[in-house]
């Protein structure tokens, strides 16, 4: 037993990746049921506000731990985060969650402290193996993670009724943040994987990418978190979020994704990238002419870009830090091709067939649990034993 507790405890990803996938479960069945009981009976907690905090702050936020808890240590060649101090984020981290779930039984104040304390504390432990072993390029993480806190903070200020309005806007900053990352890392991930499988098979036409492109695509990430915060929904505002799509649509271009077809686990990521790049599009088109409602094209960012990337990122990484071949197994690769299914169904579906929203909801919610479902069972004992050959 206490062989698999050290397993389990010795590295991020196996605690978050596990209960981020369980989260992505528990947190969309009451925001299912809202849809399908009588008036959302003994729901009132379940707003759009809360299912909005819940993905981004609960489910993501584990993801975002988990990849960067192990991602450092390789980065920099430095130990892991790993026994007491990996257990008390994850238990704040479960905290966090259990305050969000139980507003009348906690004070909102000890709520915020909770719940907004776990990205200080994510940093605190990953700082010194990142300042230890410093690069440039990782410089613009810090930024991202001070705005993911203080997205959370505006969040709940709105709640305590010190502020007014600051939740909407406290979201759009953490989903443009998330989507930030996604450009940041996805440049780094996708583009290194690709090459290796194509130099693997004889190709010599690998995938390109220029420094000046990478400047731009995340220069326009951060044009982008800045508009949605100083002109939302503006005018200047939709023209930065279009050309940040046609940026990294041209970026996207250069990977030769065409050439992976084959491999779930890698062509997973590029529809996971399209999908940010199709929802930045959706964005523009809502913000410039209205022709899609915003809700669409966050939706396409959402489900289709962070759940298509975080999907691909957990089942590549816990296959390869557990001694796996990364090989998608056939129930994984139906669930890729159902959370593209979801991502597009959630945004078009009520466009289309408003009548049949409440059906449309249920769907949605039928699938994403049965993703994640299948995830965690599948990956509950790889995560929570040893390393194959110890």
């Amino acid at each position: 037993m206490n062989a698999r507790l050290d397993a389990f405890l010795s590295y991020g990803f196996r605690p978050f990746f596990l209960m981020g996938g369980l989260y992505a479960v528990i947190a969309v069945i009451p925001w299912m049921a809202r849809f399908l009981l009588p008036d959302g009976q003994g729901l009132a907690i379940v707003t759009a506000q809360w299912h909005a905090h819940e993905m981004l702050f609960g489910y993501t936020s584990a993801i975002i731990a988990g990849f960067f808890l192990t991602a450092v240590p390789s980065w920099t060649n430095r130990k892991p985060v790993s026994g007491k101090p990996l257990t008390a984020l994850a238990l704040l981290w479960a905290l966090g969650r259990l305050v969000n779930w139980f507003p009348d039984q906690v004070p909102g104040v000890v709520a915020a402290i909770v719940d907004c304390a776990f990205v200080p504390l994510l940093v605190a432990l990953v700082i010194r193996a990142l300042i230890a072993g410093w690069s440039k390029r990782n410089l613009i993480f810090l930024p991202i993670f001070a705005g993911l806190f203080a997205a959370n903070v505006m969040v709940h200020l709105d709640r305590l009724g010190i502020a007014n309005g600051t939740a909407s806007l406290g979201h759009r900053l953490a989903l443009d943040l998330v989507i930030a990352l996604i450009i940041i890392l996805g440049g780094r991930v996708i583009p290194a994987f690709t090459t290796n499988y194509l130099r693997n098979h004889g190709e010599t036409i690998l995938p390109h990418q220029s420094d000046l492109m990478t400047r731009l695509s995340v220069l326009s990430a951060v044009a982008m978190v800045i508009v949605n915060q100083a002109f939302p929904d503006s005018l200047f505002g939709g023209i930065i979020v279009a050309l940040a799509a046609i940026i990294n649509a041209i970026r996207l271009a250069g990977w030769r994704g065409h050439r992976i077809f084959k491999v779930p686990i890698l062509w997973i990521l590029f529809v996971g990238y399209g999908f940010v790049v199709l929802g930045l599009a959706a964005d523009a088109m809502a913000i410039l002419g209205g022709w899609l409602p915003r809700t669409a094209a966050d939706h396409l960012l959402t489900i289709g870009g962070v759940g298509c990337m975080t999907l691909g990122i957990m089942t590549r990484a816990a296959l390869g830090h557990t001694g796996r071949a990364p090989h998608a197994s056939p129930i994984m690769v139906i669930a890729f091709f159902a959370m593209g299914a979801i991502a597009v169904l959630r945004a078009i579906g009520p466009v289309i067939w408003p009548e049949y929203y409440a059906m449309i909801m249920a769907t949605v919610g039928i699938l994403w649990i049965g993703v994640f479902g299948a995830f965690s069972v599948i990956f509950w004992p790889i995560l929570a034993r040893p390393r194959l050959g110890q």
